[in-house]
């Protein structure tokens, strides 16, 4: 007789059942006890977990904020910087071939502020450096800077100073 067959024969229900050529089932793990549950619920409520999300945003949220405007702060001092190398280029060219807007009785400075004035950035924050041609080694050469201001008192100011040349066409 077997297990099972003893098992039906005596009355007692098969929790467990075996066929013949198949794996056993693993056993279930143990009840939890009235004492267990109690003492998790205890734990829980002394010491307290309802405060603890909240406490990870307040630290974490500041840090998350500054990096994102610190990203933002870059990104507006590079495209202000590449800005300033179009600029300063477009001039030292101006020059270079004697256009209209840097001649007489205009000037390169004009011509800048112009430019500065079109990209949208503070003219009053632009600041010419030197410029010039020379004749002798057939260059033209502007140069420039920009105060870029930060977003607040967390970033600072940074001095954007580029030079734009230009070759004189045939060397004159």
């Amino acid at each position: 007789m077997t297990y099972s067959q003893r098992m039906i024969a005596n009355g007692q229900p098969l929790s467990n059942p075996v066929v013949a050529g198949s794996i056993p089932a693993a056993p279930t793990s143990p009840p939890f006890h009235a004492l267990t549950i109690a003492s998790n619920y205890f734990l829980r409520n002394v010491f307290g977990e309802s405060g603890q999300a909240i406490l990870e945003v307040a630290l974490c949220l500041p840090v998350l904020i500054l990096l994102a405007f610190g990203m933002i702060d870059i990104q507006w001092a590079l495209g202000d910087a590449g800005d300033m190398n179009a600029i300063v280029t477009e001039v030292a060219r101006c020059e270079a071939i004697g256009a209209l807007p840097c001649t007489a009785p205009n000037s390169p400075t004009s011509y800048a502020q112009t430019q500065i004035t079109n990209l949208h950035l503070s003219p009053v924050l632009f600041t010419v450096v030197n410029s010039g041609c020379n004749g002798a080694v057939g260059v033209c050469t502007f140069t420039a800077s920009y105060a870029f201001k930060g977003l607040g008192p967390w970033f600072p100011a940074i001095v954007i100073t580029r030079t734009g040349t230009a070759s004189i066409k045939g060397g004159e």
